[in-house]
């Protein structure tokens, strides 16, 4: 009995875990189709890559890529902190680098229905970040509608 009910508990977990997964990277995305889906260990490795020996640490990670005709493109990277306030500090880090940053240009920071939207241009793609709870979000998108891709994404999330 006791077995049956952990084995049920388990799949349930696993059951909404896809869900959230599934409703926030879709498999397909306007007209782009998922073709990378990553989480855990090997999402984790992916992002410490961008932050380039920063000492953070991680719980958790998501990397998604679409792609579709005429070169669209889109990548999200997704972490997660041990808490907010690291979340934050792994934010703040970013912003100070980006003014100065050879790689991105255009740093400019947006409101969207009460969430701060940091952007910057760089490497072909209009790229947008932000924090919202524990998880710090870089969402990186070439020739598609990027501000709509955007404001879909940010309509998905849950706090």
């Amino acid at each position: 009995m006791k077995k049956s009910v952990l084995t049920i508990m388990i799949l349930f977990i696993l059951f909404v875990a896809y869900s959230f997964a599934e409703g926030l990277y879709p498999k397909s995305s306007g007209n782009m189709e998922r073709t990378l889906y990553i989480t855990g260990e090997e999402a984790i490795e992916s992002v410490m890559k961008l932050h380039r020996g920063s000492d953070i640490e991680l719980e958790d990670a998501v990397v998604c890529e679409y792609k579709g005709a005429n070169g669209a493109n889109m990548i999200i990277w997704a972490s997660l902190s041990g808490n907010k306030n690291e979340a934050n500090i792994l934010l703040d880090r970013m912003n100070k680098k980006m003014p100065s940053s050879k790689m991105y240009r255009d740093f400019r920071s947006f409101m969207y229905k009460g969430q701060e939207i940091f952007s910057v241009k760089g490497m072909g793609m209009e790229n947008y970040y932000f924090v919202r709870g524990k998880w710090n979000y870089w969402i990186a998108i070439k020739n598609a509608d990027s501000e709509n891709i955007l404001k879909t994404f940010l309509d998905k999330l849950r706090d």
